[in-house]
């Protein structure tokens, strides 16, 4: 945002692909962050000669046949994150189907499909572009409560918090005709969430055009803000 040398984010970034850090969710970020520097600086030429390691992001072993992502019990007890430390998940109910899982897993999955395309891997983007269509109707078929206009937080719970929803905000996978009572049901929640999901949920409200929600969580008078 403020440097035009990107050499530290570069530096940092190969780091992290050296020596990754533990959550299932931030093996995505690692497919954000160089779909960020390619939209950033149009250098196709760095991006290349990173494309073999970005797919090993991408989970697909752990993909069941609908798509969507399914986490052991090891994965669900030191692997999945959804938020940090663990009094900030708003009584998020884990299990093997996990809604903020997926939301990554689709949003890596439609960067890949893009960064492929830009990079004339034609038959991997058709691919990765496929899986996320698939998953996409699975996603929404199974994590989507029609009733109350929530996502819960994963298959076989009935919980709808915070994080299972402003995550498939944020990633643009909630369709038009729910989105704004989905933005308004986020902002009345109020920050009940860690610092390192907030951004996502003030751009989620941005996005949905409910600039009045989040300025209102921005400038809070108390410690959420």
């Amino acid at each position: 945002y403020t440097d035009g040398d990107v050499q530290m984010a570069r530096d940092t970034f190969d780091r992290l692909m050296a020596l990754p850090t533990w959550p299932t969710e931030w093996a995505s970020h690692m497919i954000f962050m160089a779909h960020a520097d390619w939209l950033q600086t149009g250098d196709t030429n760095w991006l290349e000669s990173h494309y073999a390691a970005l797919k090993t992001k991408l989970n697909l072993e752990n993909m069941g046949a609908d798509g969507l992502i399914v986490s052991s019990k090891a994965k669900i007890k030191h692997g999945d994150l959804v938020d940090w430390p663990p009094g900030e998940r708003d009584g998020y109910v884990f299990t093997p189907v996990n809604t903020v899982v997926n939301a990554f897993h689709l949003r890596a999955l439609a960067y890949m499909a893009e960064m492929a395309r830009a990079l004339h891997q034609d038959a991997d983007a058709v691919h990765y572009a496929a899986l996320e269509s698939s998953a996409r109707v699975a996603f929404q078929e199974k994590l989507f409560d029609t009733v109350r206009g929530l996502y819960r937080d994963g298959e076989g719970t009935d919980h709808c918090s915070l994080h299972a929803n402003l995550f498939p905000l944020a990633f643009d996978l909630v369709p038009i005709e729910h989105r704004a009572y989905l933005a308004h049901w986020l902002g009345n929640r109020g920050m009940v969430c860690s610092v390192y999901p907030a951004q996502y949920l003030l751009e989620g409200l941005f996005e949905s055009d409910q600039p009045a929600e989040a300025i209102a969580l921005i400038t809070a008078p108390t410690d959420r803000s």
